[in-house]
């Protein structure tokens, strides 16, 4: 309905025909179709994404590594890190990653709600930012066809959000 009335409003201005009224509602209904889908893939990868230390074992690939590794410096900071400082730091690691990835999805369920708004922009361009960043991270396990098939696929997620933003 909001956006409904922007559009009456845009069309009084004589700014745009009937036509051009028409194909920017399609276009923003196809928006919200798209970042409806986004929005259930990243929650459910999201809950999904914090079992996959376990799912991945690695517990079991650290297994070899119960003697203490190279000491970890941070300024002052100095520590030796053994098997579970491992397991530890791919907790802290993978939970908040996990909870991001959970919020990037409600966010986009949101998307009727802030579509459109100067802060649904940035919202958008946020998630966006993260779905690139999660594609080029892709690299960092190799680059074989599945890895570019993901890449390109994370990379079109943050291609719908930046179209999101500017819409």
């Amino acid at each position: 309905q909001r956006i409904d009335r922007v559009l009456q409003r845009v069309h009084r201005s004589g700014l745009y025909d009937n036509a051009n009224i028409a194909h920017t509602r399609h276009m923003t209904l196809l928006i919200q179709i798209l970042l409806f889908g986004i929005g259930v893939f990243g929650t459910v990868l999201g809950l999904l994404h914090f079992t996959f230390p376990r799912r991945f074992g690695y517990r079991a690939a650290l297994e070899p590594l119960n003697r203490a590794h190279d000491e970890f410096g941070l300024g002052p900071y100095r520590r030796k890190l053994n098997r579970s400082d491992l397991l530890g730091i791919i907790s802290i690691m993978n939970n908040p990653v996990s909870y991001v990835i959970v919020l990037c999805g409600l966010f986009d369920l949101a998307a009727p709600w802030w579509l459109g708004t100067p802060g649904g922009a940035l919202g958008s361009l946020a998630v966006g930012g993260f779905w690139l960043m999660r594609a080029i991270s892709q690299f960092a396990v190799s680059r074989t066809r599945n890895n570019w098939l993901v890449f390109g696929y994370f990379a079109l997620l943050a291609a719908v959000q930046v179209l999101a933003a500017v819409k």
